[in-house]
C-alpha cells in the first residue's frame, strides 16, 4: 500500500493541529521522494462532522495544512503549495431520494434508485458546493442510505481560501 494515513482515536471529531502538521509534512515528503515531485493537489475526505463543526474544520484543520506548507517552503526552496481541496463526508443523510415511476410490483432493487447515481441540484444546499451520492445497491424498499459531499473549501496555489457557505462566513 503506498502513501500515508493515520487513525485518530474513536468518537472524537475534532484533530488536534500540532501532529497534523507534521503528519502533513512527512505525508507530502514521503509522496515526494516516491514520485519525485510534491503533488499538485491533495484532497481531504473528512468524515465525523456536522454542519455547526464545519467553521472548526476550515479554521483549525485548515490552517495546519498551511502551516505545513509554509515549513516545507522554509525546508525545500523549490516546494510549490499544492492545491488543497476539503471535503467532509456525512454518511448519515437526512435525504431521501426515489426513482421516478419505479415499478409497482417490481424487486425491492428496481424501487430504490440505483447505485451509483449522484444528486448535485434541486435537493442540495443553495450555498454549499455539495452532492449526494448513492454509494450501493439498496437490498430493501426504502432502506436506502445516501452520503452527503460537502466542498468546504479550496486553498488555490496563491495561499487564497475559496469557499461557499452560510455558516457564519466560513472561508471567507
Amino acid at each position: 500500500m503506498r502513501g500515508t494515513y493515520w487513525y485518530q482515536e474513536s468518537r472524537v471529531t475534532h484533530i488536534v493541529p500540532e501532529p497534523l502538521v507534521q503528519q502533513v509534512v512527512t505525508a507530502i515528503e514521503n509522496y515526494q521522494r516516491a514520485d519525485r515531485h510534491p503533488p499538485k493537489h491533495i484532497f481531504v475526505y473528512r468524515g465525523g462532522v456536522s454542519e455547526g463543526e464545519y467553521a472548526a474544520v476550515l479554521n483549525i484543520e485548515k490552517e495546519a495544512f498551511v502551516k505545513a506548507f509554509g515549513e516545507l517552503q522554509k525546508k525545500h526552496k523549490n516546494f510549490k503549495i499544492p492545491l488543497l481541496t476539503i471535503v467532509v463526508v456525512q454518511n448519515q443523510s437526512n435525504y431521501r431520494i426515489v426513482p421516478t415511476n419505479p415499478p409497482s410490483n417490481g424487486k425491492p432493487h428496481e424501487q430504490n434508485v440505483r447505485a451509483g447515481t449522484c444528486v448535485d441540484k434541486g435537493i442540495m444546499h443553495p450555498e454549499l458546493t455539495e452532492f449526494l451520492l448513492v454509494g450501493h445497491k439498496t437490498i430493501q424498499v426504502g432502506l436506502g442510505f445516501y452520503s452527503t459531499y460537502s466542498q468546504l473549501s479550496q486553498l488555490l496555489h496563491s495561499g487564497h481560501c475559496t469557499s461557499r457557505s452560510l455558516h457564519s462566513g466560513v472561508g471567507q
